[in-house]
Order: C-alpha cells, then structure tokens, then sequence
C-alpha cells in the first residue's frame, strides 16, 4: 500500500510539471536578437550594442528612380505617397520629412545645443582664449555690428544662444561634409529631391534594430511588397541594414537545417547498424525530453 501511494504521488507530480510544462511553451518566447549568438564580453557583441542603441540602426532609405526619359517628377510624388500607404505601421514608426523652409531657422537654432559636441582638442583651446575680457571685448563690438545691419534681427536668436560664435567652426565643417559626399539633395515641395528631379529620397524611422532577426525579416518583406508594386517608368529601391540581416539570416537558418539533418541521418545510421535496440534509443533521448518539459516551468519565469 505504502508503495502504490509512493507511486500515485510520483504520478501526480511528474504530470503537474508536464501541465506546467505545456503552459509554460505557450508563454514561451524566441530572443531573435543578435546578443544571444555572441560571448558576454566579446568585442563583437559590444560592437552589436552600440548598433542596437545608435540612432542610425533603425533608420531605412526607400530610393524612388525614375527610368523613363521623358517622366515628371509628379510620378515621382505619387509613387512615395502609394509608398507611405503600403508601410506597415508596426514596423515603421514615422516618415522623417524635410524641415519646411518656414522652421529653417528653427531647426539650425536646435542644431546650436549640440554644437559643443562636435568641437575637437584645437577648439577648445581656442575658445579658452576667446573668454579672456579682450576677446571677449572684441566679440561684444562684432555682434554690436552685425546687430545694426539689416539682417541683426535675424541673427538676435542665434546670438542669444552662441554669443561666442560656436556655430561658424560647427557650420563650416557640416557645409565641408555634405560637399565632399558629392550628391546634391535640394528640399522642394517637402520631399528629398535630386537636384535633376529625377530621383527622391524617402527616410523612415523603423520600430526595430538591425540587430533584430525576426523584426529585420519583416521589415525586409514589407519593402520588397513595396518595390515589387512600383508604378510603371519608376523603380524602387530598398537601403537599410536590416536587409544584410535578413540575409545572413536566412543564410544561418540554411546552415543550422543542414547541419541538422546530416546529424539525423548519421545518428539514425549509428542506431541501427550498431546498436539495433529501442532501449539505447530510449538514453539518448533522454536529454532531449528532459530539456523539452524543463523549458516549459523555465518560461514561466522568464518567457524569452
């Protein structure tokens, strides 16, 4: 009698964690991020991070190319604004437009706060001599100056929040950049245009990482649906990172399934030609099942 309850509760309990098992594989949750795959301390999963934290990581680039000769840039327009339908709003979150030229003045005035930022070791000893009292004696009489020209009271603003000037080293070196890139990009009718019209540019702030799989597979469908429906005379191109992710992917998933199935058929071989017994079958697939209802109990406290 002492046995049979010694079993029933053994019963009882290895079938409360196969239950708690099943309803932990509901909750459970696939981590298709990138960290997972890489050594805590590694410098490649530092470096995978900081893509994951950097602002540009989630930024995606749909390039609208007209490739009839004789097409308008309304075809254009209208091909970006069927785009913009098509996005799935769980995976973009907005559409960066251009600053309309109303808020030019604005937008440079918000630049200003950040403007320390970009000065170097050179700078900064500069500045150490431009807050001496004859500097900044000198620096009082030039805005004094510009201020009674015609335009002082535009540059009121600007001189309120840089009263030393560090705008004119931060501009210069921001107008240096954009030249040396070599592709003009002009703001009209608030879209990205080439400066020949026949080219637009539309950026998007993606709700993902290029360090995500699963996101970065979505995304990359998305803007393919989108660049397969392009109207006739314009073609459609994708740019973001999240494409090479996919790939690599995809790629990955190729491997780890080949891989897989060569084990099976080499294990399943080994089975039976050498052992030829369900028995020895049974220890080896004791681990699998083992790891089967752990991981049940385990997504209940942490799904991922």
């Amino acid at each position: 009698t002492a046995g049979r309850i010694k079993t029933v509760w053994l019963l009882g309990a290895v079938a409360l964690i196969c239950a708690l098992s099943i309803v932990g594989w509901f909750r459970l949750r696939v981590d298709t991020s990138l960290e997972p795959l890489l050594p805590e301390k590694s410098d490649a999963r530092q470096t995978v991070i900081f893509l994951r934290d950097s602002s540009f990581a989630s930024k995606a680039v749909l390039w609208f190319r007209m490739d009839d000769a004789n097409g308008h840039v309304e075809q254009l327009y209208a091909a970006a604004d069927a785009a913009e339908k098509q996005l799935d709003p769980a995976l973009v979150k907005k559409i960066v437009h251009p600053p309309a030229q109303a808020d030019a003045m604005d937008e440079m005035i918000a630049m200003l706060d950040h403007a320390g930022e970009l000065l170097n070791q050179k700078d900064l000893a500069e500045l150490q001599q431009a807050i001496t009292p004859p500097a900044l004696a000198r620096r009082m009489k030039e805005c004094f100056m510009q201020l009674t020209r015609p335009e002082g009271s535009f540059m009121q603003p600007v001189m309120r929040k840089d009263p030393l000037g560090i705008s004119a080293r931060v501009l210069a070196r921001l107008y240096a950049l954009t030249q040396g890139i070599g592709f003009q990009v002009q703001i009209k009718d608030g879209r990205l245009l080439s400066t020949d019209g026949r080219n637009l540019m539309l950026v998007l702030e993606t709700s993902g990482s290029a360090t995500n799989l699963a996101g970065s597979r979505a995304l990359v469908m998305n803007l393919d649906k989108i660049d397969a429906d392009a109207p006739p005379g314009v073609t459609i191109v994708p740019i973001c990172a999240q494409i090479h992710t996919a790939e690599n992917q995809r790629l990955m998933e190729h491997d780890i399934n080949r891989l897989g199935l060569i084990n099976g058929i080499v294990f399943l071989a080994l089975f039976l030609l050498v052992s030829r017994d369900w028995r020895i079958g049974a220890i080896f697939m004791l681990p699998i099942a083992s790891i089967a209802i752990t991981m049940g109990p385990g997504a209940l406290v942490d799904p991922k």
